[in-house]
């Protein structure tokens, strides 16, 4: 694991399997859609798309206004996306 601080966010029926995700070190490190759309540079009606056909990570947390995401986790989406030649 890195040096990222980590969080429990989810654990299975049985307890062995754990879900960890890194926390964000500051507020930058997390993005709303309009952001995520800023990065992949797509209109932000895409990642409602993206999110249905599953192009999209799964977010870190739903708010009322907007799902929200690791900026990391955003930009490897655009870098793999590139290299598909998308």
């Amino acid at each position: 694991m890195s040096s990222d601080k980590a969080k429990i966010l989810d654990c299975g029926p049985d307890g062995t399997h754990v879900v960890i995700r890194r926390c964000p070190r500051k507020p930058g490190d997390l993005v709303g859609a309009a952001e995520a759309a800023d990065i992949l540079g797509v209109e932000r009606t895409r990642i409602s798309r993206y999110r249905r056909t599953g192009v999209m990570p799964d977010p870190v947390s739903e708010l009322r206004a907007t799902p929200v995401w690791h900026r990391r986790d955003v930009e490897n989406l655009r870098n793999r996306r590139k290299r598909e030649g998308r």
